[in-house]
C-alpha cells in the first residue's frame, strides 16, 4: 500500500513518540485521512521487533467503526489476530458493580 507523505509523517511521530518511551498515544486527523491505515501500518512494522507486543485498540463513537477497524487490519496485516470483545474468544471479562 502506497502511503501519502502526512501519513507516513505521522507514523514517523508514533515510532518518535514510542522510542522515547511514551505509553499512550492518540492519533486525530480528519475523517477520510486514514487513521486506521496509518495505525495498522505502524503497528505491522512495529510487530516485526516487537513480537510478543499486544496492542488494544479503543473505538469510541457510534456505530460498527471496530468491525470496520478489524477488517482493515486483517485486510492490510497478513496473519492478524485480531479480535473483538464481543467475539469473547479467549478474553476474560469482569465486570464489577
Amino acid at each position: 500500500m502506497d502511503l501519502m507523505n502526512f501519513q507516513r509523517t505521522a507514523i514517523s511521530r508514533i515510532q518518535a513518540a514510542i522510542e522515547k518511551g511514551k505509553e499512550e498515544i492518540i492519533l486525530k486527523s480528519c475523517t477520510g485521512s486514514g487513521k486506521t491505515i496509518m495505525l495498522t501500518h505502524f503497528m505491522d512494522e512495529y510487530l516485526k521487533c516487537h513480537a510478543n507486543t499486544v496492542f488494544i485498540w479503543f473505538t469510541p463513537g457510534k456505530g460498527n467503526l471496530e468491525e470496520q477497524s478489524k477488517k482493515k487490519m486483517d485486510a492490510y496485516i497478513h496473519g492478524a489476530q485480531t479480535k473483538l470483545l464481543s467475539d469473547k474468544t479467549g478474553i476474560d471479562i469482569i465486570a464489577s458493580g
